[in-house]
């Protein structure tokens, strides 16, 4: 896989962690009775669909993942405006949580609600922003680094109170990462190729 398309994957790969962040809080906002902060976080999520949109072709099934590399490129005109997109985000998501910290009736219904403890965490063999709100700190772009994952510097929040509040905390901070490991990725990407040249398999060889 070459160096640029690994830079890609990341940047993708992060374009739909915050997506899917943001998609989750809205829906977490609408079931809280909490209509304000669906709208505003699913607002917020377009501006993100529509960079991948224009990267990739579509909204949500990107299929940029190719063997060898990536289905397309990055352009500086695309990269650029989602730089734009990205320092908005962090204004937009900032904003979010201020909204939540706000507003005592949604801290009521998050604090101490569906606590998964450490232990209970472990046991289920829970990943993700579920885990580290629970006070696991993994995360395979730390311990077991892909595409350019080690190339990146980013934060691991890890929460110990295991509760709704806190699932909704990390997944917030998380969002503020991938912001900044998008910027990272862009301004890191190589030049070049990418996807690997794939050889040709005579025809005799390849029927045996």
């Amino acid at each position: 896989v070459p160096d640029r398309s690994r830079f890609i994957r990341v940047i993708i790969a992060e374009m739909e962690r915050i997506h899917s962040h943001l998609l989750w809080l809205g829906v977490g906002g609408h079931i809280l009775g909490f209509d304000t902060l669906l709208m505003w976080s699913w607002k917020f999520r377009e501006h993100i669909l529509d960079r991948f949109e224009e990267i990739t072709g579509n909204r949500q099934t990107y299929a940029m993942n190719v063997i060898g590399g990536v289905s397309k490129d990055i352009t500086l005109d695309q990269a650029s405006r989602l730089k734009a997109t990205l320092k908005e985000m962090d204004r937009s998501v900032r904003s979010l949580m201020d909204m939540i910290s706000g507003d005592s009736t949604t801290i009521g219904r998050l604090r101490g609600v569906g606590v998964l403890s450490k232990k209970d965490a472990r046991d289920y063999c829970v990943v993700g922003p579920v885990a580290r709100a629970s006070g696991i700190g993994i995360d395979v772009r730390k311990d077991h680094p892909y595409a350019a994952y080690s190339y990146v510097d980013f934060k691991m929040p890890v929460l110990s109170e295991g509760d709704t509040l806190a699932k909704t905390i990390v997944r917030l901070i998380e969002v503020l990462e991938s912001i900044s490991i998008i910027e990272q990725a862009l301004d890191a990407m190589p030049g070049g190729r990418i996807r690997a040249e794939r050889p040709q398999i005579p025809v005799g060889e390849a029927i045996g």
